[in-house]
């Protein structure tokens, strides 16, 4: 069982991928061991740290209970050793694998391997939680320590801005910029990085204040003048110095797989792919297993980023089996957004864009793959297909190139295996005689490269001569299965047994996964790492994953076949799989909207295919209720990587199965959540009206105030007064309910943001008030961000820009903290506004710039509720026209939506009013005007306000509106 302990942040400890829970005093505890790494702690040490202020009579004896209690939740997380207390080396420590990623990035740096370094930073950057060890940061004696880790972060926040010039992804570098400036005041280097980001953004004047202010903040604060470098960044700036820039277009974003041997082999048939691919092409590659497809086509693809700007998406169709899970698998893996309706329908959304699709193992999907082909065949001409597959694809205009194994190409062959037995044995010398041998062991395999992979990892300990003579002696099929039968033989039984076991998995899985569900009982996890390491040594096993942090382990696709073939327990491996991946999804359900969401989603994400495997085979074996938990607990997981669709496929099927009374009404609230994210409030309505029916009849009272909440929010964008009647009815019945602070608080946030929606502040703020203060005890800081934001929101219609501003930082602060893009969207609408009270536009154009690029472009009322203050802003600048334009597109979004957002509903009609009261509304007859029209009319309006260009004329609504009454406002 991993453990994990982590203290870049508050401290916490994960076991097997859940948080465990320890009070503060206890938390503590660990935070003083791991300050220590893995040197010992005395008792009296640990006594006087534990209690810096006074220590109890009873110290030694409460250290020994909080040290007990500690192991029974966590086994092995405390050794005791002759000289104190220390964690133990099974645990590991976020701070170690922290400074081991830094070390990588540095060297990396070194070497200029720029694209790296970006990687492994933001690796860096995502372990960080907070002030390292917050649990005793300002504990005199851990000071140091977190004072050190805090100049390696800002190490990390230096290399990462280089990277991002060095690769030209100027577009991250100015926020990144940004933000370093603020954290970061006095380093002059870091103000060189967002000159010059600006200025390759095409930002000259925007460069040239950042070093005004740099001199005037320096000279106020320090009475010292920027540096010469600072001073000379400036000069070249405003003499167009050519080479500072701008540099090359960022590089193209690819998800193709990494393989850690060297390409050998297939020189020819590489120029032949990388001719043939181009935008508007199908091309597949057909050929046996083991030949080596999936690898030509990866280097394939890898040699043509650069014809293909929008990305190339490596799909993984090994763990597919039917169209639901076909179109969901490329969707994801191709980043489309949009909801998808069919197969066909998918394919005409991916060739629209200038991207490269590789399709990987098509053998066993082959009419779903047909049909998407079909479609992407009647989209503009802007996308290629790279599929590989065991037989052809059958599809008119296709380019097919059949792959044959190197039998009769026998230099070749001994090129890849004098490779790969080098990559193990670097004094091998390939002499006469040795040709000669390989020959014949080439001859063994039929010159299948899988093979040659398979057996050139045994010749440094067998030879040559031996290796072919082993060979002889197996009779199995194919070249490929007589190379793995042989091979097989020659493992330990317990290796055997391991490599059949995880021929279950459909993804990369861990060494954590791998050892609790395909372990014999008894068998300790170092063993199984030790059979995995082995597995690896024999080509049976390949690695993936960054060189620090976890490492996935992935069977090549037809090693997969003939290990599952030799699987003789497969229903148990197979229901043990279903039921660690039902656990993890549960536990997904479980961390979302708090502070583990974004580990959780993360790892739902790589494994999804087995998640899915788990739920067809609980479905299949007739266990729905485990099928459905599964759907379930990942309900928001699909919603936030915009799988919702497949989501309500699955709970669909689920719902229309017997279920238990628990299970159903879990699945129903999901089913009923995944229909109101995406705006289908009939079907929401339907399975939260059940809901409440259910638990009324159950006297289930958590259950009947979880439907009036899912109800409420349905209709407060309806009928308000039901919904808010619905809302309050809720929270009276949470508030009775133990341990239901978070969903009160949910409550609370939703029906005082409507409240201030509707301009009814007083009642509003004390709601949001009281929402915060549960929220943070519930510790679900997104949920904080957003009651801040609508604070703000109040401060502002009431004409208290100071109040305003604090609410709307900290909800900014949070939203950056936890990662969470809507409500940091939210959080700069409001600054905006506050900004547009104060009369600094460009500031205003800034900030609903950066929220728009925050919001998914297809959610059309998201968008929406980001346009509502651009109109405002549009109005103030002078431009009335625009204002109007913006306005009726909204109106026909909320039309065809059937909702007004609160933030958006007293805005859009105080604004409409005002318009209309001058007769500067330009509003269209006919047709409203279209997203594509209204976009390019707002891009430049905020780019010139950016730049210090607001435009003419004077507004009424800004000489009447922006002073801050808030009588105005209502």
């Amino acid at each position: 069982m991993s453990t994990e302990v982590l203290v870049l942040g508050p401290t916490r400890v994960w076991t097997a991928g859940v948080e465990v829970p320890l009070a503060p005093i206890r938390r503590r505890l660990v935070a003083i061991l791991a300050l220590d790494r893995r040197e010992p702690v005395t008792t009296e040490a640990l006594i006087h740290r534990m209690w810096p202020d006074r220590v109890p009579a009873t110290a030694r004896t409460a250290l020994h209970v909080h040290i007990s209690k500690v192991r029974d939740a966590v086994p092995g997380l405390i050794e005791t050793t002759a000289d104190g207390y220390r964690l133990g080396p099974s645990a590991g420590l976020d701070v170690e694998t922290f400074e081991s990623l830094v070390v990588a990035a540095e060297d990396a740096a070194a070497s200029e391997h720029w694209a790296e370094v970006l990687d492994l930073c933001d690796d860096c950057l995502r372990m960080w939680g907070g002030d390292p060890f917050g649990d005793i940061s300002e504990e005199t004696y851990a000071l140091p320590v977190a004072v050190r880790l805090g100049e390696r972060r800002h190490e990390v926040d230096n290399l990462r801005l280089q990277a991002l010039l060095a690769t030209g992804r100027n577009d991250l570098a100015v926020p990144h910029a940004v933000e370093l400036v603020q954290r970061y005041p006095y380093s002059e280097r870091f103000r060189e990085g967002l000159m010059l980001a600006l200025y390759r953004s095409g930002r000259q004047a925007d460069a040239v204040r950042v070093y005004q202010e740099a001199h005037r903040f320096l000279g106020e604060e320090l009475g010292v003048e920027p540096g010469p470098e600072l001073r000379e960044l400036e000069e070249r700036i405003l003499a167009h110095d050519p080479s500072l820039g701008p540099r090359p277009r960022p590089p193209t974003p690819h998800s193709l797989p990494r393989f850690a041997t060297s390409f050998v082999g297939r020189e020819e048939q590489l120029e032949i792919l990388a001719s043939e691919l181009r935008p508007g092409r199908v091309v597949s590659v057909v050929g046996d297993p083991g030949v080596g497809k999936t690898r030509l086509a990866v280097e394939a693809a890898g040699e043509l980023l650069d014809r293909f700007p929008g990305g190339v998406w490596f799909v993984d169709l090994g763990g597919a089996t039917s169209a639901l899970s076909v179109a969901a698998t490329v969707a994801r893996a191709t980043r489309t957004t949009e909801v998808v309706e069919s197969l066909n329908s998918l394919g005409a959304m991916v060739a629209s864009r200038p991207v490269l699709v590789v399709l990987d193992e098509c053998e066993l999907v082959l009419d779903h793959v047909r049909a998407f082909l079909e479609g992407f065949g009647g989209g503009a001409p802007h996308a290629a297909v790279l599929a590989t597959s065991r037989v052809g694809l059958g599809i008119e205009g296709q380019s097919e190139m059949v792959l044959r194994s190197f039998h009769r190409r026998t230099h070749v062959a001994v090129r890849l295996i004098v490779d790969r037995i080098r990559a193990v044995d670097r004094s091998f010398v390939l002499d006469e005689e040795a040709f000669r041998a390989l020959t014949s062991l080439v001859e063994a395999v039929d010159g299948v490269p899988l093979a040659l992979e398979i057996v050139a990892r045994w010749v440094p300990t067998l030879g040559i001569g031996e290796t072919t003579r082993l060979l002889g002696d197996v009779s199995a099929g194919s070249a490929l299965e007589t190379a793995f039968d042989w091979s097989f033989r020659l493992l330990h039984r317990g290796d055997r047994a391991l490599l059949g076991a995880f021929s279950v998995f459909s993804a990369p899985f861990t060494l954590a996964r791998g050892h609790s569900i395909c372990a014999e009982p008894g068998t300790s996890e170092f063993d199984t790492a030790g059979s995995i390491s082995r597995l690896v040594e024999a080509s049976l096993l390949a690695t993936e994953g960054p060189r620090t942090g976890t490492v996935r382990y992935r069977m090549p696709g037809p090693v997969r076949d003939l290990a599952s073939a030799r699987l003789t327990d497969r229903g148990e491996v197979f229901d043990r799989h279903a039921a660690e991946f039902r656990a993890a999804a549960v536990a997904t359900g479980a961390a979302a909207n708090n502070e583990g969401q974004a580990a959780a989603f993360a790892a739902a994400e790589v494994e999804l295919a087995d998640l899915r495997q788990a739920m067809a085979h609980l479905r299949d074996v007739g266990d729905w209720d485990g099928s459905a938990e599964i759907a379930a607990g990942l309900a928001r997981f699909w919603y936030s990587r915009f799988l919702g669709w497949e989501g309500r496929v699955w709970l669909d099927e689920s719902l229309a199965r017997p279920l238990s009374p628990r299970v159903e009404s879990t699945a129903r609230m999901a089913a009923g959540f995944l229909a109101w994210a995406v705006h289908d409030y009939e079907t929401a309505d339907r399975h939260y009206r059940a809901r409440l029916e259910e638990g009324r009849k159950a006297a289930d009272v958590g259950g009947v105030a979880d439907a009036l909440y899912g109800l409420g929010l349905i209709h407060q964008k309806r009928r308000f007064e039901d919904g808010a009647a619905m809302l309050d009815e809720a929270a009276e019945l949470y508030r009775s309910l133990p341990g239901r602070e978070l969903e009160l608080g949910q409550c609370l946030l939703f029906r005082g943001l409507h409240e201030v929606g509707e301009g009814r502040t007083a009642d509003g703020v004390p709601m949001l008030e009281e929402a915060v203060e549960l929220l943070t005890r519930a510790g679900h800081l997104r949920q904080v961000s957003k009651a801040h934001r609508w604070l703000a929101h109040a401060a502002w219609l009431e004409g208290r820009g100071g109040l305003g501003r604090r609410h709307a930082a900290t909800a900014e602060d949070l939203a950056r903290s936890t990662g969470d893009q809507p409500a940091l969207a939210g959080a700069l609408i409001e600054l905006a506004f506050l900004d547009m009270d104060g009369r600094e536009f460009g500031g205003a154009a800034k900030r609903l710039a950066e929220a728009l690029a925050l919001i998914p472009q297809d959610d059309l009322v998201d968008v929406c509720q980001v346009l509502t203050p651009v109109a405002w802003l549009a109005e103030l600048a002078g431009e009335p026209a625009l204002a109007g334009r913006v306005l009726a597109f909204i109106d026909s979004v909320y039309d065809d939506s059937g909702w007004l957002p609160a933030n958006s509903r007293m805005c859009v009609r105080r604004l409409e009013a005002r318009l209309a009261s001058r007769g500067e509304c330009d509003r269209p007859e006919a047709e409203p005007p279209s997203k594509t029209e209204v976009m390019a009319g707002v891009g430049e309006l905020l780019t010139r306000l950016v730049e210090g260009a607001p435009g003419g004329g004077s507004s009424a609504l800004a000489a009447d509106d922006v002073e801050g009454s808030s009588h105005r406002r209502g």
